[in-house]
């Protein structure tokens, strides 16, 4: 990507009543840099233990949504 460039993912969840974060943090690929996003989007199924979770990240694309 070109400095100055945009690009997005998109982070699928599961809801739940089991936990509710307050905030994620991201980190760009091949940045050392992280940032901290507010999580409003409510409760996420805790998936500890599962072999198969339902919460993901998506790759990074080029581009805005």
């Amino acid at each position: 990507m070109k400095p100055g460039g945009t690009a997005h993912t998109v982070i699928t969840w599961l809801p739940g009543d089991s936990w509710t974060p307050t905030e994620i943090v991201v980190t760009a690929p091949d940045e050392t840099t992280s940032t901290t996003l507010r999580w409003d989007q409510g409760p996420v199924l805790r998936q500890d233990g599962a072999t198969r979770p339902g919460t993901y990240i998506h790759p990074v694309a080029p581009g805005s949504v």
